[in-house]
């Protein structure tokens, strides 16, 4: 299923650090991932870029969407949990905790 994606990726791919997010989107295909992702495991990091590269299919999350994502990551929930809970999202520099 992942090499289908092949097909529909363009090589447009940017790092960017974001406060709120792991990754996102564009309407034009372009990936955005957050440099600090980089502190989660190997699961967590394959689950947010299969979820860009969904997106780029269906641009929303609508049912279709989620059910597209549990076709390719069947544990796709117990990833994000993990991530969002465990993983500080967080600025470099920031003195927040």
């Amino acid at each position: 299923m992942v090499s289908n994606f092949r097909q529909c990726v363009s090589s447009r791919f940017e790092l960017r650090t974001m406060h709120k997010r792991w990754g996102s989107c564009t309407k034009e295909g372009k990936i955005i991932l957050n440099p600090l992702l980089v502190s989660a495991p190997k699961d967590c990091i394959d689950y947010v870029i299969i979820h860009e590269l969904c997106h780029i299919r269906i641009h929303n999350h609508s049912p279709s969407f989620y059910k597209l994502l549990e076709t390719i990551i069947p544990d796709w929930q117990t990833r994000k949990n993990y991530l969002n809970t465990r993983i500080e999202l967080r600025s470099v520099g920031s003195n927040k905790r």
